[in-house]
């Protein structure tokens, strides 16, 4: 997905002197190539991709300007609509004509009915107004930096931390947060001033008065008369209807596939022209020899028996030395050649892992384990200038609407988090999740299904009683291939190799977990 940066002045014009250096990190040095747009007042500049089309767009009468990042889902229907109510299109399929006729049309209130991964921003040149928004759950990350005379706004906070008057104080309530929580709340970042913009949220700038609202609380009950065949049905035809909506021009795109279940979702609700045209991909552990490797080993059954084009690309070993400025640059500097259709989210959402390491159950955290982390950790100076971790928790916790609060604040702050210590065994998805939704389409982050997934009763998500009863009743094509989850294998019984009962993970972890400050209640370094 196109990576966004915008800068507004409060004043008259923008100073070249003082965002100079934004821009060139956002080009990075002009590894990127960018289309920027400058006005008096404004400046909207994205990174062009070939995977993406233009995605700063005017209206016919010239009055507002839009600057789009991210991915809309299925809204041809919409743009009919539109162009039925006079509305003009120069690409029907152009994310950002839509969202901008869709907001001239009705305003905020279509926001809440759209599927996507997006973030945005309109400046209306008559009434000098601005306005920023996300999606409903915050995927698309935008980082917001507001000071006396600028706001600058973008997919990477890095940018924003070379503007010549940038303010470079730490945020100590972040911190603290990481170090005990696992990851800061409620979109902070290291940095006092860059917050990255709240899920669902408006932020308003108009006649010099900023205001942010949510247009989509998540005001959502949990379904408690229905039985685990009426969600196991509704969650595999939103898993197709997911993956349908992603797979769109098979030629661009490429499919991460292993050995789990997870990704073996996508590929049964892809069709046989598709699975012909998209590229497939393995990715295998450093730790371990390719030919003992379990997800490469049945990743290979897979390709063999739909006859896919499938690759094995080795993953570096990553020692503690190399997290430092360079490993975020690289980061920074991969190029997306293609759209990657991913499984991010699967097991721990369908599959309902988010609860096992969730601040919410009975043998949660307490207040006494966070006071006691925070003495091993910091300084008495240091903890006289933060609140108590525990309380910021019990007030974001609270803040929800959903009945499903522990699902809520996993998706929340472990997909979209400045950066985390928890969950996942990735380096690149602990350290800094919020880059997921820049890199990857997960079938598994869809808006319709996620919402779907908090309707749930908690006993049908954990464990995986929904994943695999969906799995064994929808899916069964898939069966007879081994997979790397212990858990599915009576579905099969002596159909998987003992390979594929050993964690590929087990030796990456015990590397980790060497830190001094690793955590027992899942915190990894």
């Amino acid at each position: 997905m196109s990576l966004i940066l915008g800068i507004y002045s409060k004043k008259d014009n923008i100073c070249d002197g003082k965002i100079k250096q934004v821009l060139r990190e956002f080009s990075l040095d002009n590894v990127r190539t960018l289309h920027t747009v400058r006005e008096r007042k404004i400046l909207l500049s994205f990174s062009k991709s070939k995977i993406d089309g233009n995605n700063i767009i005017e209206n016919e009468n010239k009055t507002s300007i839009i600057l789009f990042g991210g991915r809309m889902y299925n809204f041809n229907d919409r743009v009919s609509n539109l162009l039925a109510g006079g509305h003009k299109f120069k690409h029907r399929k152009n994310n950002a004509e839509f969202m901008l006729h869709s907001y001239e049309e009705y305003g905020e209130s279509f926001l809440k009915e759209i599927n996507g991964i997006f973030g945005f921003a309109i400046y209306n040149r008559l009434n000098d107004e601005l306005i920023i928004v996300n999606d409903s759950f915050g995927f698309y990350p935008l980082f917001i930096y507001n000071d006396d005379e600028h706001i600058i706004f973008s997919s990477e906070y890095e940018p924003i931390t070379k503007y010549r008057k940038f303010d470079n104080r730490l945020n100590y309530d972040a911190i603290a947060e990481y170090f005990t929580l696992g990851v800061p709340l409620e979109g902070k970042t290291f940095f006092k001033n860059i917050n990255n913009l709240y899920p669902g949220s408006v932020f308003r700038m108009s006649k010099n008065k900023v205001n942010i609202k949510q247009y989509d609380d998540l005001n959502i009950k949990v379904d408690k008369g229905k039985n685990i065949d009426f969600f196991s049905r509704k969650a595999s035809k939103l898993i197709h209807d997911a993956t349908q909506a992603r797979a769109e021009n098979p030629k661009d795109i490429r499919c991460f596939l292993t050995g789990g279940a997870d990704t073996r979702l996508i590929l049964a609700n892809l069709t046989k022209r598709q699975r012909e045209s998209i590229s497939f991909y393995t990715r295998a552990e450093p730790w371990v020899k390719t030919s003992e490797d379990q997800d490469v080993l049945i990743a290979g059954m897979l390709a063999k028996r739909f006859n896919l084009r499938h690759t094995v690309i080795k993953n570096t070993k990553n020692n503690a030395n190399d997290f430092n400025v360079s490993f975020f640059k690289k980061t920074r500097e991969r190029p997306c050649y293609k759209r990657t259709l991913h499984s991010v989210g699967g097991g721990e959402y369908l599959g309902g892992s988010c609860f096992a390491s969730s601040f919410m159950r009975p043998d949660g955290i307490k207040k006494g384990e966070i006071s006691a982390r925070l003495k091993e950790i910091f300084k008495k100076k240091f903890l006289k200038n933060i609140s108590n971790p525990y309380y910021s928790l019990k007030k974001t916790i609270k803040r929800f609407n959903a009945e499903n609060k522990e699902l809520l604040f996993h998706i929340y702050h472990f997909r979209r988090g400045f950066m985390t210590r928890r969950l996942t065994r990735s380096s690149a998805s602990w350290i800094s999740p919020y880059r997921h939704a820049l890199r990857y389409e997960s079938i598994f982050l869809d808006k319709n299904f996620l919402k779907f997934l908090l309707t749930v009763p908690k006993r049908y998500i954990e464990n995986r009683m929904l994943y695999d009863h969906m799995y064994k009743n929808h899916f069964r094509d898939l069966l007879e291939i081994p997979t790397t989850r212990e858990t599915l294998n009576p579905i099969k019984k002596g159909k998987n190799p003992d390979l594929a009962r050993k964690s590929r993970n087990d030796r990456a972890l015990n590397e980790y977990i060497k830190s001094r400050y690793t955590y027992s209640k899942q915190f990894y370094p």
